[in-house]
């Protein structure tokens, strides 16, 4: 059997890691909010770019 300081050290590294644990999947969740943000960041950039480039592919074909 376990005495009650065992299962009372026991319990508070249970706490311990459990805290740990939590912390770690907040910190996941902040990443993968933050790679989405950039990926979406990223995206309409490309988007913006690509308009540019037909905007003045346009442009060239209008002078000729």
């Amino acid at each position: 059997m376990f005495s009650a300081r065992e299962i009372a050290k026991r319990d508070a590294e249970k706490d311990e890691l459990m805290t740990a644990l939590s912390r770690s999947c907040e910190e996941v969740t902040s990443l993968r909010t933050q790679v989405s943000i950039e990926s979406s960041e990223r995206a309409l950039r490309i988007q913006q770019l690509e308009d540019e480039v037909m905007s003045l592919r346009h442009d060239l074909e209008d002078r000729d």
